[in-house]
């Protein structure tokens, strides 16, 4: 069966040709139903690079859908190595302009007229355009600035037809390379779609919008963005305008006079509430991100990627946190041990030596001492060792931290991240023994118990009537006893033709001592002899 759809066959086409181009000529040959696709007469070129950059590179030339796969998967360091989510961090979504005449077409069919009946001006040349969608300047019928944000024509067509593509290779990718099996391609590219598939609806960025705006609607030094309802729909998206500048940018502190240190403070407070207060959060804070006014007040740009906190993540953020200040390595694999485990049984002994070996490295250093991104890092890579997995919340909060981290050190080399979280450390672990935790807890194992015992006696009552009807079923599985029982077998076989021979004998010779049947038993010992030759043979085979 043709693994591809016919309306694919020229992009799968040109990602074959752009892998050879970046060195990957073996990984396209291992994968049977794509060599077909392979262009006689073009060559793999000679690459100086690193793996990781050519994988960059070659992401980035294919473009759209592609280039979203890497930038998404710069943010799995519990899948990838720190040096590939690094490399990766490096693609730019950024592209040409569509012609404002594709735009404007969009602009009046969802906004229900003409742009000048809805605006008192629309800026024609874009501020932004990015692969998904465009972004331009506009003024409201009342006099409001507003920024405007229009998917681009055709994307939502184009990011379907690329996802069927990666969701046919990375199925490919685990038949043709079992190797792969333990990043789970399928998986990744499941995720690609849900998130793509959310960027690609504005109604849903709009919403997520709005819940930062109420949860920070009382906090004076946090400035989020109005959404305009009646110019948004789930192609465009009408935000109030944001006048400022990037919080990176040195006329912010030399020229406005703003302190480095307030400021700082002022974002790892806002980030941290974002995550422990109302465990929503931007997770995306890179400096062009935030922007910064006169009066210190710092804002945030594209809510495209958004993080979700549970209770089961902050459980397991809080145990690994007390774990972690404890030195408690025990504590500390039975937290990891809770992750789930996409590989093989994982070595308990090897992964206690790994972990105390790697709090040995830590051994009388405080915790305002630690660099973050170092040590999720090599935290990662002791997860990503064992097979194991990170709830994407958790990896999307520890990615945020380290971007965090990075703003802070381009502006204050000397600021410390692990202070700014302490006060939240403590608030969270607080919470966890609170009486209204605990009891909290309490009901819910109690509901779960209560439950069970509910459906036990009706399931119970089943279980005997099958036996009583005979209709149960008991499947057994043995596992290791395939050989045990082919020798066992190959025994039984050879007692039973023993025994035949035996017989054979004894009739034999019994036959030769009456004068009547010599013939018939001298047939006997031939046969005999026959049989006993060929279990000799068997059993030296076996030996073999």
């Amino acid at each position: 069966m043709f693994p591809f759809r016919f309306k694919n066959i020229k992009r799968i086409r040109s990602i074959v040709e752009v892998a050879i181009k970046y060195g990957f000529k073996d990984v396209v040959y291992r994968i049977a139903p794509i060599r077909k696709f392979i262009p006689t007469k073009l060559r793999a070129r000679v690459l100086e690079g690193s793996t990781e950059e050519r994988v960059r590179l070659a992401l980035d030339e294919l473009g759209g859908t592609f280039v979203k796969l890497g930038q998404f998967m710069s943010l799995r360091t519990d899948i990838l190595s720190e040096k590939f989510t690094s490399e990766l961090s490096k693609l730019q979504d950024e592209v040409e302009p569509v012609d404002f005449s594709e735009i404007k077409g969009i602009l009046t069919e969802d906004l229900g007229g003409a742009l000048k009946k809805v605006f008192s001006s629309f800026d024609k040349k874009s501020i932004a355009a990015a692969s998904l969608a465009q972004v331009y300047k506009a003024e409201c019928k009342k006099g409001e600035t507003v920024v405007v944000k229009v998917l681009r024509p055709g994307i939502k067509e184009l990011v379907e037809s690329d996802l069927s593509i990666l969701s046919d290779l990375a199925r490919l990718v685990e038949k043709y390379i079992p190797e792969a099996k333990k990043y789970q391609p399928r998986e990744i590219i499941k995720e690609l779609e849900r998130n793509l598939k959310r960027e690609l609806n504005f109604s849903a960025e709009s919403r997520a919008i709005q819940r930062f705006k109420d949860n920070f609607e009382d906090e004076e030094d946090y400035l989020i963005p109005q959404i305009y309802p009646e110019l948004t729909t789930s192609k465009v998206l009408t935000l109030e305008y944001i006048e400022g500048l990037k919080i990176t940018d040195p006329a912010v502190y030399e020229e406005w006079g703003l302190s480095k240190e307030e400021v700082l403070n002022n974002l790892i407070d806002f980030t941290f509430k974002q995550m422990f207060d109302y465990k929503l959060f931007h997770a995306d804070p890179h400096p062009g991100n935030i922007v910064i006014n006169k009066k210190g007040q710092i804002s945030l740009l594209d809510f495209g990627l958004i993080g979700f906190l549970h209770e089961e993540d902050i459980d397991i953020l809080s145990d690994m946190l007390i774990a972690v200040t404890n030195k408690d390595v025990d504590r500390i694999v039975e937290v990891i041990l809770e992750l789930e485990s996409v590989g093989e049984k994982v070595n308990l002994t090897e992964l206690k030596s790994d972990i105390r070996f790697f709090m040995d490295e830590y051994y009388n250093v405080s915790l305002e001492d630690i660099e973050f991104k170092e040590f999720s890092n090599e935290l990662f890579f002791i997860i990503r060792k064992y097979g194991l997995r990170v709830p994407k919340n958790l990896v999307l909060l520890i990615k945020t931290v380290a971007t965090l981290e990075g703003v802070a050190f381009e502006l204050d080399p000397e600021f410390n991240v692990i202070e700014g979280i302490k006060p939240y450390i403590k608030k969270v672990i607080k919470k966890k023994y609170s009486i209204t935790k605990l009891t909290k807890d309490l009901s819910k194992l109690l509901r779960a118990y209560l439950l069970l015992f509910k459906k036990l006696p009706g399931e119970l009552s089943m279980i005997i009537r099958e036996i009583r009807d005979g209709t149960i079923k008991v499947n057994f599985e043995h596992k290791g006893l395939d050989s045990f029982i082919k020798h066992a077998e190959s025994s039984i076989n050879r007692l039973s033709v023993s025994m035949i021979l035996a017989a054979l004998i004894v009739g034999s010779s019994l036959l030769i001592q009456s004068d009547k049947f010599t013939p018939l038993g001298i047939g006997g010992y031939i046969l005999a002899g026959v049989l006993g030759l060929s279990i000799l043979i068997s059993m030296f085979r076996s030996r073999k």
